[in-house]
C-alpha cells in the first residue's frame, strides 16, 4: 500500500496535473484508510477534471467515510449536475439527506428519480416505500436515525451549511 502511494506521489511529480494519477492516488488512500488523506487527492483530481463523474463519486464516498455529510451531499449534486439520471448519486444523496441532514422529504425525491431512471436496490425501494406512506397517511416523516451530529464550533465552512 504504502508503495503504492509512494509511486503515485513520484509519477505526479512528473505529470503534476494529471487528474487521473490524483484520483489513482485517493483510492490508494481509501485503501490504507487515510480518509483525509484521499479526499485531498480527490479534491485536486476533481478540481483538474470537474466534468469526470467518477472523481465526484469516490470523493463523495471519502466524505460520507469522514462523516462530512454536507460536501458529500455538494458531490453528489455536482454529479446529478453532470448526469441527471445518474443512480448512484440518487440513492446516496437520498440516503444522506435522510439518514444524515434530517429532510427525508428530499429524501423521497431522490429515491423516486432514482426508481423512474431504473434502480432497483432493495434498500432504497424499502425506504421509497416508507416515507411515501408516512407522506401519504398526513404523519410527518420520521426523521433522520442518525442525525449531523457536529454544531457549529466542530464543523467546517465548507461543512456547515446544506444548500444543495
Amino acid at each position: 500500500m504504502i508503495q503504492r502511494v509512494e509511486e503515485l506521489k513520484h509519477r505526479l511529480t512528473q505529470k503534476p496535473d494529471d487528474p487521473s494519477l490524483f484520483y489513482k492516488l485517493g483510492k490508494a488512500y481509501i485503501e490504507a484508510e487515510e480518509f483525509g488523506e484521499s479526499s485531498r487527492a480527490l479534491r485536486k483530481a476533481v478540481a483538474l477534471a470537474p466534468g469526470e463523474i467518477k472523481y465526484h463519486l469516490l470523493l463523495a464516498r471519502v466524505y460520507a467515510k469522514q462523516h462530512r455529510y454536507v460536501p458529500a451531499g455538494k458531490q453528489y449534486k455536482q454529479v446529478l449536475s453532470l448526469d441527471p439520471s445518474n443512480l448512484k448519486a440518487h440513492m446516496n444523496l437520498g440516503l444522506v439527506l435522510e439518514f444524515h441532514l434530517g429532510n427525508p422529504s428530499r429524501a423521497l425525491a431522490h429515491y423516486k428519480k432514482y426508481v423512474d431512471n431504473g434502480g432497483d436496490d432493495p434498500r432504497v425501494l424499502k425506504r421509497l416505500k416508507l416515507l411515501t406512506e408516512e407522506t401519504q397517511s398526513d404523519k410527518a416523516p420520521s426523521g433522520p436515525k442518525h442525525k449531523m451530529k457536529a454544531d457549529a464550533a466542530e464543523t467546517s465552512g465548507e461543512d456547515a451549511k446544506e444548500d444543495f
